[in-house]
């Protein structure tokens, strides 16, 4: 487990985490901050380093967990009525907040790498996420991932 004193990072760390939490790509963030890609991998492995974690998802899963990023706010969607996801795409998701790969995944349910992707792409779908690491956010955000404060857990 994170602990407060690892969960320290730097402002440019914690601004890189923020928006990749956010969706967005490195060469993105390098845009928006004014950097260059590699700096902005450079923060993000540091960070990674820093919260003892591998992947980007991780990193995210990570920084909410930690309190190193502050829990996201409630989805604005939210009471657009409850989100199902299967117990596949259940199943990934929780794989991915580990900082599985795919082929790690697959591995570890016994299940062809082709059929994990097709769950991730319909899971990130059905989270209207970005990508796998705004598919962390959007979880959190939406009670699946975190403290459930939206009744979405069962």
């Amino acid at each position: 487990m994170t602990t407060a004193s690892t969960a320290c990072l730097t402002p440019r760390q914690h601004d890189v985490v923020r928006l990749l939490a956010d969706g967005l790509l490195p060469a993105q963030i390098a845009d928006t901050l004014n950097l260059r890609t590699t700096t902005v991998r450079e923060y993000k492995d540091v960070a990674a380093h820093r919260l003892g974690v591998h992947g980007t998802p991780a990193l995210v899963q990570a920084a909410y967990e930690s309190g190193a990023l502050g829990q996201p706010e409630p989805a604005p969607d939210a009471d657009d009525g409850p989100i199902c996801l299967p117990d596949t795409q259940r199943e990934v998701l929780a794989l991915l907040a580990k900082g599985m790969t795919v082929g790690e995944m697959a591995d570890h349910l016994h299940w062809p790498e082709h059929v994990v992707r097709k769950d991730a792409r319909s899971l990130f779908a059905a989270l209207g996420a970005k990508n796998p690491a705004h598919a962390i956010t959007r979880a959190w955000q939406l009670g699946f991932l975190g403290v459930p404060d939206t009744g979405r857990l069962s």
